[in-house]
């Protein structure tokens, strides 16, 4: 079971389980009084929303409606346009390999007084918006299954990705093309207090 605050998630391998691993809260909420809107519970679902995302069997996966609002963005025309386009890249940054890498010139260009759209800013986008067309999926590790770890550093970041993908593949921090059938399993920026504790 996973708990968010006022959000709850059970889920099962099997669905023959369903019950059994439901009993468990409802035996919770029951002794501490507590109840639940029935309009806001779904049982036996395979593919939901939760927390901004969308749980399957294999994974998590980008919320198609999300991946759809930047593909159909088109070209910024002023700064404010490019915010926008720069919070939907934040709310997809888990699934955007080298997010900061790749989205590079529309925070500069954010931040910027003037406003100056380039052919550079254009074909960055486009680029953008090739990758998202097949977005990674975040999963769960399984026992014994061989995980790579990429490290990569460029001027404008420094990334940490987990990923599990067929040896065949390329290495995918080392190409804007989209990862195809690879898993990511964890993803993030190195931070100012990342460094000041390695351990993390």
């Amino acid at each position: 079971m996973e708990v968010y605050i006022d959000d709850m998630l059970v889920k099962s391998e099997r669905s023959i389980n369903d019950v059994q691993h439901l009993k468990q809260p409802f035996d919770i909420l029951r002794h501490y009084k507590m109840k639940l809107n029935p309009t806001k519970c779904s049982f036996g679902i395979r593919v939901g929303k939760f927390l901004g995302y969308m749980v399957t069997r294999q994974g998590i996966e980008a919320i198609p409606e999300q991946i759809k609002a930047i593909i159909d963005l088109k070209s910024p025309k002023n700064v404010k346009e490019v915010q926008k386009l720069t919070g939907r890249v934040a709310a997809l940054n888990r699934f955007i390999t080298r997010s900061s890498d790749k989205c590079h010139l529309f925070y500069v260009l954010r931040k910027n007084k003037g406003f100056i759209w380039t052919s550079d800013h254009k074909k960055t986008l486009h680029s953008l918006k090739q990758y998202m067309m097949s977005p990674p999926l975040l999963t769960e590790p399984q026992v014994s299954e061989t995980m790579q770890l990429y490290l990569a550093v460029s001027i404008s970041a420094k990334k940490r990705e987990v990923v599990i993908r067929p040896s065949t593949m390329p290495h995918p921090m080392g190409s804007d093309s989209p990862s195809g059938s690879s898993t990511m399993v964890a993803s993030g920026s190195y931070t100012p207090t990342l460094f000041r504790y390695p351990e993390a």
